[in-house]
């Protein structure tokens, strides 16, 4: 079975207490597919990406997003995530 990773990392800066590496795996014909259905769910957003930090905070363009609407576009986000992702995962270290 052929898998590809997608990571993130948190807290590689000098004052964090610890750094954070999480991410999905999926065989790269699902990510062909997870990619077309994030893209145009971002589309529809009008956004060009998604930041989950701004969008926990409202940080803008968040912050004009009704309750209603941040729950159902990330709903949405998360359906996607569920639909093409095989495996997740994440760790945490203390610096």
């Amino acid at each position: 079975l052929n898998l590809t990773a997608y990571l993130d990392e948190s807290g590689i800066h000098d004052d964090s207490d610890s750094v954070v590496v999480a991410g999905f795996l999926s065989t790269p014909s699902r990510w062909v597919d997870f990619s077309e259905k994030w893209q145009m769910a971002l589309n529809d957003f009008g956004l060009d990406l998604f930041h989950m930090t701004h969008f926990a905070n409202k940080i803008p363009p968040y912050d004009s997003w009704s309750e209603s609407v941040r729950r159902q576009n990330l709903s949405r986000l998360l359906n996607i995530i569920k639909s093409y992702v095989s495996l997740s995962g994440g760790i945490s270290f203390q610096k």
